[in-house]
C-alpha cells in the first residue's frame, strides 16, 4: 500500500509539472476573457414574441429581429472583435454576425452550433419535417 501511495504521489507531481506552461511565447496574443451567454428574452418563454439575444459580461445585447414568431440564440463564437451567434428566428435557422441576421435554413429549422475558420462561417443545426 505504501508503494502504491508513493507511485501515485510521483505521478501526480509529474502531471502537475507537465501542465506548467511558459506563457512568454504567447504574450503578444490578446485573449477575450469576457463571458458570453446566449438565449432569448420576453414576457414568457412560451410566448411567440421572444427576442433572441446574448449577454456579454452580464449586459444584454438584442439581436436583429422583426415581427414574426420570435426566436432564440443557441450558440456563440467569438472571432477577434466579431461575435457570431447561431439560432433561429421566425422558425428558420439563422446566424447573426455582430447583431445582423443571416437566414440559412428553411422553415422549421434551427441552427445549434457555429464556428468560424479562416473567415468562413460553419453552422450546424436541424430541420423538422412535419409531412
Amino acid at each position: 500500500m505504501k508503494k502504491l501511495l508513493i507511485l501515485l504521489l510521483i505521478i501526480s507531481m509529474f502531471v502537475c509539472l507537465a501542465c506548467d506552461k511558459d506563457d512568454s511565447e504567447n504574450s503578444s496574443q490578446k485573449t477575450d476573457s469576457s463571458t458570453y451567454i446566449v438565449g432569448r428574452w420576453g414576457d414568457s418563454i412560451f410566448s411567440s414574441q421572444t427576442t433572441p439575444c446574448y449577454w456579454k459580461d452580464g449586459v444584454r445585447h438584442d439581436l436583429e429581429s422583426d415581427s414574426g414568431f420570435g426566436g432564440t440564440a443557441n450558440a456563440v463564437w467569438v472571432d477577434g472583435s466579431d461575435v457570431y451567434i447561431a439560432g433561429s428566428y421566425n422558425v428558420q435557422a439563422c446566424y447573426w454576425k455582430n447583431g445582423r441576421r443571416y437566414d440559412v435554413g428553411p422553415d422549421s429549422s434551427s441552427a445549434n452550433a457555429i464556428q468560424v475558420v479562416n473567415g468562413k462561417v460553419y453552422v450546424m443545426g436541424e430541420y423538422k419535417s412535419y409531412n
